[in-house]
């Protein structure tokens, strides 16, 4: 169950369905790839993944925006990519698209 901080922020089921993606995704793959994301990091995903900025996750979280700022950046650096959407094109390519 997402947090329900999260929840408000959500827009639509395809955020959801995003996420349950990718954290499927990630799970099956995580010793292939050797992706290992800290609890942190996981919990932060959702927020990344519905497109927040760091100071909405920030007001969402209780973390301050440096914090935020350097998640996001190990996530990307972890998963290889630059950007929010190279996130997303990192999904796609999970989902077999």
């Amino acid at each position: 169950m997402l947090p329900q901080r999260l929840q408000k922020y959500l827009q639509n089921a395809s955020d959801h369905r995003c996420i349950k993606v990718f954290r499927k995704s990630i799970s099956s793959l995580d010793s292939c790839v050797n992706i290992k994301l800290t609890k942190q990091e996981d919990s932060l995903l959702p927020y990344i993944i519905s497109g927040l900025n760091n100071k909405k996750i920030a007001q969402a979280t209780d973390l301050s925006n440096m914090m935020i700022s350097h998640y996001r950046r190990n996530i990307y650096q972890k998963l290889n990519v630059r950007n929010i959407a190279g996130l997303y094109h990192f999904l796609h390519s999970l989902e077999g698209g």
